[in-house]
């Protein structure tokens, strides 16, 4: 991203060479956008192209006779957002920003952009992004990851967890936001405001805003912090080059009196216009700048700390400032950049708030004046119609029966054919997308409903269908009202431009006459054009389309629970406890977290649950006895089952023998108390000093941990022993319930997860699950992916003559050989390399030059005593800083020797490397010097440094010592 992630000026230029040059190692490409000029889709015609737009472009990229549809993928999704990513097996290159894939966004517009570019990590195509099937770490490269998360959470719905994790760890590096599922957007604002104390000034670049906008995103303030605490600058586009005369222009810009009702709002309110000609395209520096629209979104956020120091924040975004950019939800998925190390803070305020902001002047009277006109004029060209899109004219044709849907369309409209369909079913716990395929009876657009299929906790969330139509998009609703003004020949817009009138599904021609009875009856009516020719296009119909037609979701049963029943539950040792019983319906299988236990208002917590034939056993503590419970869903089942609730009655418990309620109390509170442990699975860890629990800083998104439960303290007899794992953040995720010989993996980078250890007690009625206390894992992104070895092992060895203090070999580690991940230049430059002989720290020498340039060289002298029984080193490579987002890295070797015969070893390094060892008394002394050492390591022979790092002492001539010392090879200069 370099130190001006916003100064990729040339982002067109650089895309159209990615992806055209005949040796470009690209195979597919992912774009969003808003708008397009189609012709440069033709750039991706050698690569599998997936094209996220909305419905106005879409029509425009059908209709283009420019684009080749065969490698091509259009779908339509309210996506404001702009980025085009190309990757092939191995290389991943992403441009993000405010520009969109048109003429003016790529060559003309002031735009900012920025371009990431990272390894693929696990190969995946733009099918997988359609299919809800991406990768858990698709690419090295974090920006790349959020942005493919995004798009798959605009494409699918599904939860973006990968950017939720990077915004609630607050990695110091660039993170990518967004307004879709989540809103990760706002929340981010959010963050940079919400220990503000002082005055705070918001500086945003915009071409379009309103007040609306303004409002929405200063009401994500801390309410410490009051509206006079508040200055707003807007930095806007020219309004001549803005506010289109010919269209609704009320909303896109402030005028006299939205400034006026600001400046009383705020402590300070500012209007900045882009200036005319020069002044305009030049900045103090005499650099020039592009003279087209200042498409550009940016956000400055400016506060003073305790010290009267001045803190920034930048936001760089797709989103203009208004309301449908920062609502909560509901409007089009916009996406972010948020900086977050200081140093590019630092630039980027610099260059936004002192350079380009000279480009700008305060709107005067005289400006004011001409915005007002202008949105006046424009005010005029606007059809008060409500936009609608092929879809939804379509959902109003639907007829629904018990096996199938039909696509009532009327012979007299124009020629509406479906090709094929797909359904979309959404499980209802994970978020998971299942894609099938669609039973259509073509000539008769009947489209078969699917039943008796092995899916659970699934419903039908959509059905996208490929038709065949000339029938152009958008399609324009009339209300009741205005088909009245019509019939009364008082409506104040024309409609004869347009083809058709449709109502009740019956098709008029706006030329000829048009009944004025059916006009003054109908409830709605829509406008259409048609095409001279056909084209194949993709129709979705959501669920609210779906259920407006009266279908009914054969998947989703009408209720969580069909039956619900109070008992008891003796358990050894534990006694008689009060359960509920639940039965779940045929294709519901809740999560055993998602009902709500609450008693008088107050939830209540099971101490452990039971499988059933027909669902689940609840075990509650005695003191719950001949309490009234209510059970309701809980997230997520509560989105589409709001209003159920079931009230019970637990039943009264007995004294079973000696084991009275105190003991009962007591015993599952000691289980409570267990925390479950967790140790790397495949490398143990030496004593860290000052580091109270040093597995932390060795996981990562790939690291296998061994979950263990210590039970030694219970009075309960454990049959067997398992974990729950969830996943924590803005969303929800189901547990997982695994035994503990299963190891459990980190699914991401920055990923926060939640063990709940269970311990199964045998009962008459099968394994009871009693909950313990939880542990709360923390993953660090992974920072070494691989660490080999190297050794310079002699043919022959006299064993038995060999000094105990003369090194005979070594153990050598080659930075240049480590494979790191997408990682910042300052961040590999302070690695910090550590060498653990079992639990001993190996001291480390000063730095030794060689006269070759970087990487460093680790050597670990092995000496002849070590090799009678085998030793086991443990290399750790860390950052220098203990609190950064990177895991530590722990690798370790095993190396002993094993006699084959009576004059052959064989030396084995773990499972890295086997050596072949020749017993010769009358072989010569290896005599391990500094100076072969530096031959062997560079291949070459040449001079050795004269001296140490920083001392006059001695070069030694061998490594002679009684105990290891790990040698550091740097580069001389």
């Amino acid at each position: 991203m370099g130190k001006q992630p916003f100064a990729v000026d040339d982002v067109g230029a650089q895309i159209k060479a990615a992806v055209e040059s005949s040796d470009s190692p690209f195979e597919q490409a992912l774009i969003t956008t808003y708008t397009v000029t189609p012709g440069y889709l033709d750039w991706f015609d050698d690569l599998d192209t997936l094209v996220c737009t909305p419905s106005d472009t879409a029509e425009e990229i059908y209709r283009s006779e420019s684009v080749d549809a065969d490698d091509l993928e259009v779908l339509e999704r309210d996506v404001h957002g702009k980025c085009v990513i190309v990757w092939g097996p191995e290389r991943i290159v992403a441009w993000v920003g405010s520009f969109n894939l048109s003429h003016a966004g790529l060559f003309s517009n002031v735009e900012w952009a920025s371009r990431f570019e990272g390894a693929v990590k696990a190969a995946f195509t733009v099918d997988d992004l359609r299919d809800d099937t991406l990768p858990a770490t698709p690419t090295n490269n974090d920006r790349i990851t959020q942005l493919l998360d995004t798009v798959q959470s605009l494409v699918q719905g599904t939860p973006s967890e990968r950017v939720d994790d990077a915004l609630r760890r607050w990695p110091a590096e660039p993170m990518l936001v967004h307004s879709g599922m989540g809103n990760s957007l706002r929340r981010s604002v959010k963050r940079c405001l919400r220990e503000t104390t002082g005055d705070v000034t918001l500086s945003y670049f915009t071409p379009t805003v309103n007040k609306t906008g303004i409002r929405t995103l200063t009401s994500l303030a801390p309410s410490h912090l009051s509206d006079d605490q508040l200055a707003v600058e807007v930095y806007g586009a020219e309004p001549s080059t803005v506010i289109d005369t010919t269209q609704l222009s009320y909303g896109s810009f402030v005028g006299t009196t939205d400034v006026a009702e600001l400046q009383d709002e705020f402590g300070e309110f500012v209007l900045r216009t882009r200036l005319p000609g020069d002044d305009g395209e030049t900045l103090p520096t005499g650099s020039q700048i592009r003279g087209g629209l200042a498409h550009l979104k940016v956000l400055v956020i400016s506060e003073r700390d305790g010290d009267e120091q001045e803190i920034r924040d930048v936001l760089l975004t797709s989103a203009n400032l208004t309301a449908n950019a920062w609502q909560t939800s509901g409007g089009n998925v916009e996406y972010g950049i948020w900086l977050r190390d200081p140093e590019r803070i630092e630039t980027a305020g610099r260059f936004f708030l002192e350079l380009l902001a000279e480009c700008y002047g305060r709107a005067d009277d005289q400006t004011l004046t001409e915005i007002d006109e202008r949105m006046d004029a424009g005010s005029g060209g606007f059809l008060p119609y409500t936009r609608r899109t092929i879809g939804e004219l379509l959902s109003t044709t639907l007829t629904v029966s018990s096996t199938e849907l039909t696509v009532d369309w009327s012979t007299d409209g124009p020629p509406l054919t479906i090709e094929h369909g797909r359904w979309s079913l959404r499980n209802i716990v994970d978020g998971a997308v299942t894609t099938i395929d669609a039973t259509v009876a073509t000539n008769q657009n009947r489209i078969e409903i699917p039943a008796d299929m092995d899916l659970e906790n699934h419903r039908i969330e959509s059905l996208e269908l490929q038709v065949t139509t000339p029938l152009e998009t958008p399609v324009y609703e009339l209300s009741a009202h205005q088909l009245t003004e019509l019939a009364n020949d008082s409506l104040d817009e024309p409609v004869e431009e347009w083809d058709r009138l449709i109502i009740d599904g019956t098709h008029y021609s706006t030329t000829a006459e048009l009944p004025t009875d059916v006009l003054a009856a109908a409830d709605a009516g829509y406008l259409y054009r048609s095409h001279p020719h056909t084209l194949s296009r993709p129709i979705r119909l959501d669920a609210t389309h779906l259920d407006a037609a009266g279908f009914e979701d054969p998947f989703l049963p009408e209720s969580v629970l069909t039956e619900i029943r109070t008992t008891t539950q003796v358990v050894d040792e534990l006694g008689q406890l009060p359960c509920v019983d639940v039965a779940f319906p045929t294709g519901l299988t809740p999560p055993t977290d998602s009902l709500v236990f609450e008693s008088q208002t107050e939830a209540v917590e099971p101490v452990g649950w039971m499988s059933t034939a027909n669902g689940r056993r609840y075990v509650f503590e005695p003191t719950l006895a001949s309490r009234s419970i209510t059970v309701s869903p809980g997230d997520p089942l509560d989105k589409h089952y709001p209003n159920e609730e079931h009230d019970c009655q637990l039943p009264s418990t007995e004294t079973e023998g000696d084991i009275d309620s105190e003991t009962t109390l007591r015993r599952l509170q000691r289980v409570r108390e267990i925390q479950p442990q967790y140790t790397l699975s495949d490398v143990s860890i030496p004593k860290i000093p000052d580091v109270e629990t040093p597995v932390d800083l060795f996981v990562h998104e790939d690291t296998a941990l061994d979950i263990t439960l210590d039970d030694s303290l219970i009075d309960v007899t454990v049959q067997a022993y398992a974990y729950e794992s969830s996943r924590d953040g803005y969303f929800y995720n189901p547990p997982s319930k695994h035994q503990c010989t299963k190891p459990l993996t980190p699914p991401a980078p920055y990923a926060r997860l939640t063990v709940r250890g269970l311990l199964g007690v045998e009962t008459s009625t099968g394994p009871l699950w009693l909950y313990t206390d939880t542990a709360t894992i923390e993953a660090r992104k992974r920072l070494i992916t691989a660490l080999q070895p190297s050794a310079d092992i002699p043919e022959s060895l006299p064993f038995g003559s060999l000094d105990q203090t003369q090194a005979i070999m070594w153990l050598g580690f080659d930075f240049d050989n480590i494979v790191v991940e997408d990682i910042g230049e300052d961040v590999l430059a302070d690695l910090v390399f550590d060498c653990w002989r079992d639990d001993v720290n190996l001291d480390q020498s000063r730095p030794i030059r060689a006269l070759r340039s970087p990487p460093d060289y680790y050597a670990v002298p092995l000496f002849r005593p070590l090799l009678d029984d085998g030793v086991t080193y443990r290399i750790i490579v860390r950052p220098a800083e203990n609190d950064t987002k990177y895991a530590w890295s722990a690798n370790e070797y095993s190396i002993h020797l094993e006699r084959e015969s009576s004059d052959r070893f064989k030396l084995v390094i773990d499972d890295h490397a086997s050596f072949e060892i020749r017993d010769d008394d009358n072989a010569s002394l290896p005599m391990i010097g500094l100076d072969r050492l530096v031959r062997v390591r560079l291949g070459e022979e040449f001079e050795y440094h004269s001296s140490l790092e920083t001392t006059d002492e001695r070069r030694p001539e061998s490594i002679q010592q009684s105990s290891e010392t790990l040698l550091r090879f740097v580069a001389g200069e």
